[in-house]
């Protein structure tokens, strides 16, 4: 899907901005910008996850906001995106793998007032040696396949990006059915 013709770090991001119950605006801001009172823009995380239970999981760059935390994929959905090209983006952006040919499936979809997004989480299997990753410096410094019991102590013990607030016992139940 990106090729050559997609480049890893666009210059210009932007954002389409949503009313309260997800419609379009019209609106479209530059990213990081202030989203004004009663909109929001939407977010996206993707869990890959391959044949052994595990999930690719990065550690941000010490630049970046929460730095040091460990994530899934993830980040803003620009403009014209949906939130599966832009799960793919993101995975494609940080890690330097292609996931755009692999099926995703969606398993939350929910509106965060404080950070003024809706923010849809995505999980798809993959099977990705860390050799094949070429991990976008600027924003992650580690990569590693971890287990739920890892991700879970990285959790109870604040290492994990705390956006990631919905990850506990449950959630991975939940995305086993």
């Amino acid at each position: 899907m990106f090729g050559i013709y997609y480049e890893r770090k666009i210059t210009l991001e932007l954002w389409q901005l949503y009313d309260s119950v997800g419609n379009k605006t019209g609106k479209i801001i530059e990213a990081n910008s202030e989203i004004p009172e009663g909109l929001y823009h939407k977010t996206v995380s993707v869990w890959i996850k391959n044949k052994k239970e595990q999930y690719l999981m990065s550690k941000r760059s010490p630049e970046k906001q929460y730095a040091y935390c460990w994530e899934c994929t993830g980040g803003s959905v620009q403009a014209g995106e949906n939130t599966w090209e832009a799960a793919c983006r993101e995975a494609y952006e940080e890690l330097g793998i292609d996931i755009s040919s692999l099926t995703g499936k969606k398993l939350i979809s929910k509106k965060r007032k404080e950070q003024k997004d809706f923010y849809d989480v995505w999980i798809v299997y993959g099977e990705f040696g860390l050799h094949e990753l070429s991990p976008n410096t600027t924003e992650v410094i580690d990569v590693k396949w971890m287990d739920m019991k890892e991700i879970l102590l990285l959790n109870q013990y604040g290492y994990l990006h705390p956006l990631l607030d919905y990850v506990d016992i449950n959630f991975f139940k939940e995305e086993i059915k």
